[in-house]
């Protein structure tokens, strides 16, 4: 009886303990969140489409694609910015939430961050599987803090929601290789291959889980020839609940424009076109190989994962924060640590998973072909670092089972190292979110100062720079009459009347002083008698002051 109480206790305790971390991951989401940061991974695209959807009642269309010809990916089919409209695991569910909730851009985080809870009870669960509770804690507030989640979950973007999904997959394949019996291996089997094809239907970059599952499923049917039929069989049922979830889609293509596998085609001919109309890098490998970039660098993940120190200025400039902390040199250490002193397999495998990854990431090709020195050239992947928040899992894992090892030693040092390294964690992490987020906050200081003026006038018409429009567009929800002026001659400025015109200030973070320059003056020049209704100078950016003019 008494063992039974403790029982039930202990997972009484376990579940709020999990609670608590998961309130302590959204205050801490909810207290960055510093608004939609536009031209920050297309974040951007993905308001739009949204809003179009939600505002406009605009409906997805596929059948466009039903007469285009795949041999040939320079068409505008192919364009990159027509790839975001395949990621339906994403738009989808935003669309829905933004339907029963009302359209604006600071509401569409929202679902992101449900996901990263998400993320953080399946990484407490899968810790706990695999190592101790005190390992899960430990896990917990690593992530907690994790610069790149915290980022990306309060961002429009598909990767927390994909990421999410890939560690519920991971959660069920860890359950199916500890269970003894055939019937649960099999349904943790289904589970695990249909949270990977729903991943890929929020982005494509969710089949690298898949990858690493059928190396990891096949190195252990060829050392464990006895259980071949049993992994095997572990194998297909994996691999049919993946196709599953890809029919969801799949379904749709077929109806719509005749291709079940539109979306991978498609997502395959961009890298394409990409391929056929972008600045490439060649990197030669001996005489035989060239590896082929789009952009970056063999070397770019891995300056990403180590990046350690003071980052440069963020105005106008993508993602630059401290990506893993210091985490990005202790998966190394403990990676390695793992390796030789556990005997655990289930611990192993996220060590072999980071690795495989990170050759994923860096080497899997998109394209393959033949160059006129007979060379075989393969086309890489964007190194984008949004890409690098699948590596979030495997790394917090190694870590947090690394640094219970050297507590469960109970020698004072060692537990003294790991609690200070683990508080250092932390600290950086907090002290790079501060800044990232400030900055994030002031290259929007413009656009929000211009929102709180409109919503206190919300009955004049104003007309802005297009992409000033669309980013108050979307932070309102469409609330008010702000209009893009496409041409500022004097003709068309003269025949616009009871409006005002906003010039100067800053559109989000890469857009520069310069680039707004010539739309600015144009504006002034050609807008006689204007009086200045209202100003406001960004105080983080030596910029021209944001000016509402009235004729």
């Amino acid at each position: 009886m008494k063992i039974l109480q403790k029982k039930k206790f202990n997972r009484a305790e376990n579940i709020l303990l999990l609670l608590g971390f998961v309130i302590l991951t959204l205050v801490v989401r909810l207290y960055y969140n510093s608004g939609p940061v536009y031209e920050l991974g297309d974040e951007g695209i993905y308001l739009n489409t949204i809003s179009q959807s939600v505002i406009f009642k605009s409906q997805q269309t596929f059948s466009m694609y039903g007469g285009v010809d795949f041999s040939n990916p320079l068409q505008d089919a192919f364009n990159p910015a027509n790839i975001f409209k395949f990621y339906e695991g994403f738009l989808y569910p935003e669309i829905l939430v933004s339907t029963i909730f009302g359209y604006n851009a600071a509401n569409a985080i929202y679902y992101v961050t449900f996901w990263s809870l998400i993320e953080c009870v399946f990484i407490f669960l899968i810790i706990s599987e695999i190592s101790s509770r005190r390992a899960a804690i430990i896990a917990m507030m690593l992530f907690a803090f994790f610069p790149l989640d915290v980022i990306l979950s309060i961002r429009v973007l598909p990767i927390i929601p994909m990421t999410a999904m890939l560690t519920v997959a991971v959660y069920f394949f860890i359950k199916k290789e500890g269970s003894k019996r055939v019937q649960p291996k099999n349904t943790y089997s289904l589970l695990s291959g249909l949270f990977i094809g729903l991943a890929y239907l929020v982005h494509p970059e969710g089949v690298i889980l898949l990858q690493f599952l059928i190396l990891y499923s096949l190195s252990k049917i060829i050392k464990n020839r006895n259980d071949f039929k049993l992994e095997a069989g572990s194998l297909a049922l994996m691999l049919l609940g993946a196709f599953l979830a890809f029919s969801i889609t799949g379904t749709q293509y077929l109806v719509s424009a005749d291709n079940f596998f539109l979306y991978p085609e498609v997502d395959h001919n961009v890298f394409l076109y990409q391929y056929k109309t972008q600045p490439l890098s060649n990197y030669s490998v001996g005489n035989s190989l060239v590896l082929t970039y789009t952009t970056g660098s063999p070397s770019n993940y891995i300056d990403l994962l180590l990046r350690f120190g003071p980052t440069k200025d963020l105005f106008y400039a993508m993602y630059g924060m401290f990506y893993f902390s210091i985490l990005g040199y202790l998966v190394i250490v403990f990676g390695v640590f793992l390796l030789i002193a556990s005997k655990k397999s289930r611990q192993k495998m996220f060590v072999y998973m980071f690795v495989i990854y990170f050759i994923l990431l860096s080497f899997m090709p998109t394209n393959t072909s033949i160059n006129s020195q007979g060379r075989l050239v393969l086309l890489i992947v964007n190194s984008d670092v949004i890409y690098l928040s699948v590596l979030i899992l495997p790394t917090i894992a190694i870590v947090a089972i690394g640094m219970d090892y050297l507590i469960s030693r109970k020698n004072m040092f060692f537990g003294g190292l790991a609690i200070v390294v683990v508080l250092c964690c932390i600290a950086i992490s907090i002290r790079q979110l501060n800044y990232d987020s400030s900055v994030y906050r002031n290259s929007m200081y413009d656009v929000n100062a211009f929102v709180k003026y409109v919503g206190m006038h919300s009955n004049s018409t104003y007309y802005a720079n297009p992409a000033f429009t669309q980013e108050v567009e979307d932070i309102t929800g469409y609330k008010y009459d702000v209009k893009p002026l496409f041409d500022c001659s004097y003709s068309n400025i003269a025949a616009i009347s009871n409006s005002s015109f906003v010039v100067g200030g800053t559109i989000s973070m890469t857009w520069t002083p310069e680039v707004l320059q010539n739309y600015d003056n144009c504006v002034i020049k050609n807008l006689t008698n204007a009086r200045v209704v209202y100003e406001v100078q960004n105080p983080y950016e030596p910029s021209s002051p944001l000016k509402v003019l009235k004729p």
